[in-house]
């Protein structure tokens, strides 16, 4: 048993009991000049259950943690500060870990990334960037590394051939930084589409006021200073008589297609909105005066065909106003 064995060769034991407790055994010769006793022993018993059970938890912990970062779909990696630094004297962060999803973040392999600098998995990470932002954002990553802050940020990458969203998070852990990649494309994805909804129009799928007012204001401010255009006001004069007589289902149809008639007769880079009601507003870059002239005229001519609706064939006319860029104003209000 552990108790002869301690006895016999002095080294410590560790055994368990039938009742399922850990002891640990360990034998301590008694110095005398008794020769009858000089071969005695003390043998001493301390109960470690509570210690084992709680090495076993953590080690159980670790395991686990260790099984959810190796299958984890997110990229972590685990720099450490080299004594080794470059030959400007400053210290590198050198990877000393990588799961497998960092791999396909970096668009290498995790075996690769072992021998990688900070700066070198950075460089993996944002291929497809323009040479400008990929330094831009090493260079951040590097200033936050050495202050020991937090780094976080979303950029547009691309990964086997295909551009998604990464988000990079770096945090000091301990005298370490970890790195993690977050693939947050659906996100973005979603997010964009909830904004084309504040934007939109619901019922035309048009810019509202507010989308308009924001694209249009954007668009005049990127504008060469000898850029020409003009703003269309376009109102349907008829509609309030169409929608009290035949009912609101009847004029909301009526305003989709004169919608489409207006996406039909501008060009894609001609930005259309409703402010409300039977109202419509286009902004209209790169063209002269004559030329917006002509075009409001063939608008107008466009809105004012009949419209068919439920078996029905309504006529609504139409006037539009227009200002000129840049002789009656260079700003959107």
């Amino acid at each position: 048993s552990e108790v002869h064995v301690a006895i016999d060769t002095g080294l410590p034991q560790k055994m368990l009991t039938t009742s399922g407790r850990f002891l640990h055994v360990q034998v301590t010769p008694i110095a005398t000049n008794n020769a009858i006793a000089s071969n005695a022993s003390v043998v001493m018993f301390r109960d470690v259950s509570d210690v084992e059970k709680a090495q076993k938890e953590v080690l159980n912990s670790e395991r686990l943690l260790r099984t959810l970062v190796d299958h984890s779909v997110n990229g972590i990696v685990r720099l450490r500060w080299s004594d080794e630094g470059d030959e400007s004297g400053t210290r590198k962060l050198r990877c000393i870990f990588a799961n497998a999803a960092a791999g396909r973040y970096l668009n290498t392999d995790s075996e690769t990334i072992l021998s990688c600098t900070a700066d070198n998995l950075l460089e993996y990470a944002t291929t497809g960037m323009m040479d400008a932002d990929g330094i831009a954002l090493r260079e951040r990553f590097a200033d936050a590394a050495a202050r020991g802050e937090v780094f976080d940020t979303e950029t547009r990458v691309e990964i086997g051939g295909a551009a998604i969203w990464l988000r990079m998070i770096g945090e000091p852990v301990g005298d370490d930084f970890a790195l993690t990649f977050v693939d947050v494309t659906d996100g973005k994805a979603k997010e964009k589409r909830m904004e084309s909804i504040a934007r939109s129009d619901p019922l035309t799928g048009v810019l509202n006021r507010r989308g308009f007012e924001r694209d249009a204001a954007q668009r005049l401010k990127e504008s060469e200073d000898d850029a020409t255009g003009a703003l269309l006001f376009i109102d349907l004069n008829d509609f309030k008589q169409i929608n009290d007589r035949y009912g609101h289902e009847v004029g909301d149809q009526l305003l989709t297609i004169a919608a489409e008639r207006l996406q039909k007769s501008l060009r894609s880079c001609d930005i259309i909105g409703r402010p409300g009601g039977d109202e419509f507003v286009a902004l209209v870059p790169d063209v002269r005066p004559d030329v917006a002239e002509k075009l409001a005229t063939r608008l107008t001519g466009s809105l004012e065909q009949e419209y068919l609706i439920n078996g029905r064939q309504l006529l609504c006319t139409a006037s539009i106003g227009l200002a000129l860029y840049p002789q009656h104003a260079n700003t959107l209000t």
